[in-house]
């Protein structure tokens, strides 16, 4: 999280298709609940260096400029500093879609799924969690299915069995996105900035035939005047 580990090669992108980009921009961030980790990869060459940071949620303040406006979200980018504040592009990926733009290496559109499933899931064993380990089992669960080769030691030797149980459960199918919820990936390549993921809901598809209907009815009356007029 606020870490920068230098041996991890990252292994793509969160592959998946953005329904549109817009900017968000933070002033701050505080880490509620996060617990000490260390990480290193298993498949570095070189003598091995440990690397210690943080695993739990990642809540940005005054977003957008709203002061009392935050995002609750979640490491996917372990190889980069998160800055104290800056600015994101913002996608919003449907399920079951791929590509995203300028990105490069192996297709993975199923960890998108995954960590999207993950992320919508866990909250729930979040919001009943009285031992104060989801939210950090969470962040190693999403760690784990980004990054095959990494491997997670916490100080709290009881996130590991969570985190794996968390990472069984998307895996094998029992926790998916469900509809009505998107992933929003905060992309930070731009400015070398850590990237996030979040849930969020898909705008209903009522809102948008509501106002429709309401065009098509100005329309209509625009219509029975000119008719009018021309009788």
């Amino acid at each position: 999280m606020k870490g920068r580990w230098l041996l991890l090669a990252p292994i793509g992108w969160l592959l998946a298709a953005p329904a549109g980009a817009t900017t968000l921009t933070y002033g701050s961030y505080s880490l509620p609940g996060a617990q000490i980790v260390t990480i290193t990869d298993t498949q570095d060459t070189s003598p091995a260096v440990n690397e210690e940071g943080y695993a739990g949620p990642i809540v940005l303040n005054d977003v957008n400029g709203n002061s009392s406006a935050t995002v609750t979200a979640w490491c996917v980018d372990i190889v980069d500093w998160l800055q104290t504040s800056g600015s994101y592009v913002l996608y919003n990926i449907l399920p079951g879609t791929t590509g995203i733009p300028g990105d490069t290496g192996t297709p993975l559109a199923t960890v998108a799924n995954e960590i999207g499933a993950i992320i919508q899931n866990a909250n729930a064993a979040i919001a009943s969690d009285t031992t104060g380990n989801a939210p950090a089992a969470l962040q190693m669960a999403i760690w784990e299915l980004e990054y095959p080769n990494i491997q997670i030691v916490p100080q709290n030797s009881d996130l590991t069995s969570l985190a794996a149980s968390y990472v069984t459960d998307v895996q094998n199918g029992t926790w998916v996105l469900t509809d009505g919820y998107q992933l929003g990936l905060l992309d930070g390549s731009a400015t070398g900035n850590q990237s996030l993921a979040f849930i969020s809901q898909v705008p209903e598809p009522a809102s948008v035939a509501v106002l429709l209907f309401g065009l098509l009815g100005l329309g209509l009356v625009r219509f029975q005047k000119d008719a009018a007029r021309t009788a």
